[in-house]
């Protein structure tokens, strides 16, 4: 069960990251949940977005496409 649900969180991250691509210091959870710096320091998880913001940096450095982030999935999924 631990195994399951590290790769799930894996996963989660992964669509956030690839998700927020397009923006500029936002992250982007759902299609209609966009949160900002203040709004995560409110929620106390500035933590978090401070982590997936810098993934998210990183991979626009790299400039991954979708069939890269699929990829990335199935090897979450694979090493599970």
């Amino acid at each position: 069960m631990g195994v399951l649900q590290c790769a799930w969180m894996e996963l989660l991250v992964l669509g956030i990251v690839y998700r927020s691509l397009p923006y500029d210091e936002e992250l982007v959870y759902a299609e209609d949940y966009i949160v900002d710096r203040e709004q995560s320091r409110r929620m106390g998880l500035l933590e978090v977005y401070t982590s997936l913001l810098q993934l998210t940096h990183k991979y626009k450095k790299l400039q991954l496409d979708r069939q890269e982030f699929v990829t990335l999935k199935a090897i979450v999924l694979a090493n599970s």
